[in-house]
């Protein structure tokens, strides 16, 4: 099978033409080499267009891709039963390499700087201490003991301040155990409340504070 270049008039094997799903024939009207001159020629044209229209472009591809949401979802999840293996392979090499790295590093550490990052740093943090410590443990999200208390340093009364980045700074909140697990208290909802960092520096483990909350 052979076909005529549209450029140099020149009669070549159809593996001489790109594929172009647009044209009737399913091939580039223009061969291989002819195509490639005219790139190489209008490549800073082309350059300079993407770059003038490159906020057009974008909200073009944006609009098709809500349009064709579902079509994207199911095609998206058909990819990834049918190529699990190569995607993980893919992962794993990319991981391996200076961008990966840098990327999870990136990511982790935005992460760990969000309220939810936090939160579970903290909630990992005491569930080993009470693990070691041997002592019963419930499963919570620490956020919810500072929404129980209006994020309220139930020592001081001070108003903590969650969006503070320094967690050093004397109003930041802390989830703290009102009998220590040093001491034999337990990892559960009623054995904690908001503490400002300074008070919880201040209170240590010496099990003082207000433990008349576990029977409130």
């Amino acid at each position: 099978m052979t076909k005529v270049c549209s450029k140099c008039g020149i009669e070549k094997s159809l593996t001489e033409f790109c594929k172009r799903t647009a044209c009737k024939s399913g091939l580039k009207g223009q061969c291989k080499i002819c195509d490639k001159e005219y790139r190489d020629a209008h490549k800073a044209d082309s350059r300079a267009w993407r770059q003038s229209h490159a906020k057009d472009e974008a909200d073009r591809a944006k609009r098709w891709q809500q349009n064709h949401i579902e079509e994207l979802v199911t095609y998206r999840k058909e990819y990834r039963h049918n190529n699990k293996k190569q995607i993980t392979i893919q992962k794993k090499q990319y991981s391996q390499t200076v961008a990966g790295k840098a990327t999870n590093k990136r990511g982790h550490q935005r992460y760990t700087q969000t309220i939810a990052g936090k939160a579970a740093h903290v909630k990992g943090s005491q569930r080993r201490r009470a693990l070691e410590a041997n002592v019963f443990r419930e499963d919570f999200n620490p956020i919810d003991i500072l929404k129980r208390d209006d994020y309220r340093c139930q020592m001081c009364g001070k108003k903590t301040r969650p969006d503070f980045k320094d967690p050093h700074h004397s109003l930041y909140p802390n989830v703290d155990h009102i009998v220590p697990l040093s001491k034999g208290g337990s990892h559960t909802k009623q054995n904690t409340q908001c503490l400002c960092h300074k008070c919880n520096t201040q209170k240590n483990n010496s099990g003082t504070g207000d433990q008349l909350r576990m029977f409130g």
